[in-house]
């Protein structure tokens, strides 16, 4: 989308993710949305409050949201699990998980107990503070 804007083609309508909300407008890549919203109806209470939210950058709206994700990370091999000993339903919690991650690894074989993909890209980043998070864990200190 930016290559377009860049050249002169940008589409008149375009469905982004929230997380480019603020680039893209800082960029001058879309456009503010609040005066279109004011007219249409829509109204923010309307909207999960979150989602609503991460469409706002420097307190204009530049997006509506449109859907909701489900992030999954707790997938295995039933195979595995049986061969190191480890019962499928203890893998319900982080403590389960953290107890049979060391059964599962075996370096000689590169295999490890757990795996988490890692990119560049939005996906990694909501997976990873999810899985920190509900850990109690953080990723910024008290000075942010």
């Amino acid at each position: 989308l930016l290559t377009a804007v860049q050249g002169g083609n940008a589409p008149d309508v375009a469905t982004l993710d929230q997380i480019w909300m603020g680039a893209f407008a800082q960029a001058g890549a879309i456009t503010a949305l609040d005066d279109q919203v004011k007219t249409s109806g829509l109204m923010a209470d309307t909207f999960f409050k979150g989602a609503w939210a991460s469409n706002v950058s420097d307190g204009k709206l530049w997006g509506i949201p449109i859907n909701v994700d489900v992030w999954s990370f707790t997938y295995y091999n039933k195979a595995l699990l049986k061969e190191a000993g480890v019962d499928p339903a203890s893998l319900k919690t982080f403590e389960g998980l953290k107890a049979a991650a060391p059964k599962l690894t075996d370096k000689s074989k590169g295999r490890y107990g757990i795996g988490l993909f890692g990119h560049k890209g939005e996906d990694t980043v909501v997976v990873l503070d999810t899985f920190i998070f509900s850990n109690g864990g953080k990723v910024l200190d008290e000075k942010g």
